[in-house]
């Protein structure tokens, strides 16, 4: 069997390990397919794992999961809001899923310069939300301290998170987080 057809069977089974959200197995799974890429010089594979792994499109889908399943949201929001443009990873989830995710660690993490220039002024996230109208809603009226409309949106989004595989046991942090991200942002508009 060639090495790419073993790499392309390591990364079905990280997939199976993420959905059945196996960590241990998931990791693991990660070090094989590492030690696979790095002596094969495979540049599709390697690319793929760093998404798993941080540095490259696909591999942060799947180490996006690992953190959502953990509750690490800062670093959910730097990585899928900077995999937006390259994203390939339709097997772990769509594309709108991707959008969702950035919208809602991004919105809590990531400054307000950055939220803008990574989903705000994005074309593709513009495009998704469209199919999205509260999360839309969400962060246009973050964006635009239309706080009244933010909180009318988070109210439309909390059963949405409650549907979410990798979101749902942290739906009320996530909520809370908002929240307070939002009353953080009104009040450092008096200082002064």
């Amino acid at each position: 069997m060639s090495n790419t057809l073993k790499m392309d069977l390591w990364m079905d089974i990280l997939d199976v390990y993420l959905f059945h959200q196996s960590m241990a197995e998931y990791n693991e799974g990660i070090k094989t397919v590492k030690k696979m890429t790095d002596e094969s010089g495979d540049w599709e594979h390697r690319n793929r794992l760093n998404v798993r792994l941080l540095t490259f499109s696909q591999s942060q889908i799947y180490l996006g999961v690992k953190l959502m399943i953990d509750g690490d949201f800062a670093k959910v929001a730097e990585l899928y809001s900077t995999a937006i443009p390259t994203f390939t990873s339709f097997s772990v989830f769509p594309f709108n899923d991707l959008v969702k995710y950035a919208v809602i660690t991004g919105i809590i993490h990531l400054s307000r310069p950055t939220l803008k220039s990574r989903l705000v002024e994005q074309s593709d996230v513009e495009m998704t939300l469209l199919e999205m109208p509260s999360l839309r809603s969400l962060l246009m009226s973050f964006d635009e301290c239309r706080y009244h409309d933010f909180f009318v949106a988070l109210l439309e989004l909390e059963p949405i998170l409650k549907e979410d595989p990798y979101l749902r046991k942290h739906t009320s942090r996530l909520i809370e987080a908002l929240r307070l991200k939002a009353y953080q942002q009104f009040l450092d508009s008096f200082k002064s």
